[in-house]
């Protein structure tokens, strides 16, 4: 039988009511269905824009849904950082561990004394300097320093070992080589980059570590600088190196692009002596990087020795800032 003609032959009518198969008037009236038919047919070209215009905003908010979900699921540590910080932020928790952090940006002696009462108790036998200089000789001052080189940030909690690198590599020119090793070590802690001063010396010591990393990779480093955006203009920092303690304090933070290489330059900064802390921003990202300077505040920097034969041998202009 053809189909089409049982149909037409067979079409409904406005005045009998619908029955479904178990016969169950169903009571859809045919007028609103040919009323829709004709809302259809007739809607305007606006109307048509503005479904299409509802429909791509749909697409666009599920689509970006979906995007966070998956950038905050690789990345939960580090967001999961942020969260305590903002909620100790919020209802003024002291965490112990940090303000004992905080204590060591203490420099070794009070820095009430002056040069004259320092002087004056080297000038005396030790018991002497024990009866009559007791705010110099003071076991309060004295730290026992760590035996490898390290970093403490008492704001954000962090209290990470420093890695040093070969410069070889930088040397003869093999930065993809380079950005392997460091990728390597950066899963070990805070890598000082090569090519840089070290601290003590005249010039610009560079450090970088890892905002974020993908969750499945084994390492207790992979956010270590997740935090490093809440630091602000006067915030201090403790460095341990080779045995000797350096306190330093943040003067510019700014957000810069991969290729912005000057941020490695070891001269015409602002002081002589300065600090760089880098890591990738935003969490979870390589598009930026943010760069927080310190100028040191203890030794004091004038004692810095100038750095002899390779060292700052750092070039830029020719290669992109590592990604962490």
């Amino acid at each position: 039988m053809d189909i089409q003609k049982f149909f037409a032959k067979n079409r409904l009518r406005n005045d009998l009511p619908i029955i479904n198969n178990f016969g169950i008037e169903l009571g859809l009236s045919l007028v609103s269905i040919r009323n829709e038919e004709v809302s259809v047919v007739s809607a305007t070209f606006p109307q048509k824009i503005w479904r299409s215009f509802k429909s791509g905003v749909r697409f666009v908010v599920t689509t970006i849904l979906i995007f966070g979900v998956i950038q905050i699921g690789i990345n939960f540590p580090a967001y999961k950082q942020k969260y305590d910080f903002f909620r100790e932020k919020q209802l003024s928790i002291k965490d112990p561990n940090k303000e004992i952090l905080k204590s060591l940006q203490r420099p070794t002696t009070s820095e009430s004394l002056s040069a004259i009462q320092v002087a004056e108790a080297a000038s005396q036998s030790v018991e002497d300097s024990f009866i009559n200089h007791k705010e110099v000789i003071n076991f309060n001052n004295f730290e026992i320093a760590p035996t490898d080189n390290r970093i403490v940030i008492g704001k954000i909690g962090k209290n990470v070992p420093i890695m040093e690198l070969s410069d070889d590599k930088l040397k003869n020119g093999d930065y993809d080589g380079l950005e392997k090793d460091i990728q390597s070590s950066l899963l070990k802690g805070i890598v000082h980059y090569p090519g840089t001063v070290e601290p003590g010396q005249i010039g610009n010591a560079f450090f970088t570590g890892h905002s974020s990393n993908y969750v499945w990779v084994n390492s207790k480093y992979n956010d270590v600088l997740a935090l490093l955006e809440e630091l602000v203009v006067g915030d201090k920092v403790t460095l341990y190196w080779k045995g000797k303690k350096y306190v330093y304090q943040a003067y510019d933070i700014k957000v810069v692009n991969p290729k912005d290489t000057w941020v490695l330059q070891q001269s015409g900064n602002e002081y002589p002596s300065i600090m760089t802390l880098m890591t990738c921003t935003p969490v979870g990202t390589s598009l930026k990087r943010l760069v927080v300077r310190f100028k040191q505040l203890y030794p004091n920097p004038t004692l810095n020795t100038v750095p002899t034969g390779n060292d700052a041998i750092i070039k830029t202009g020719t290669q992109t800032l590592i990604s962490n």
